[in-house]
């Protein structure tokens, strides 16, 4: 469901790059999120998602 959602949101070559730079990557990709978002609160995080959007 991921992928899909990645292809159908960036397309095949935007996911190609997203996935590698995740693999890439030395850090932890939830870590980092955590430490990014966790500080909001869910009122918060949904409108970023919306005005993202």
């Amino acid at each position: 469901m991921g992928i899909t959602c990645l292809l159908e949101n960036l397309g095949t070559v935007q996911t190609e790059k997203f996935i590698s730079i995740l693999i890439r990557e030395r850090s932890d990709y939830t870590k980092w999120r955590q430490r990014y978002f966790g500080a909001m609160s869910d009122e918060e995080y949904m409108e970023a998602s919306v005005a993202y959007d």
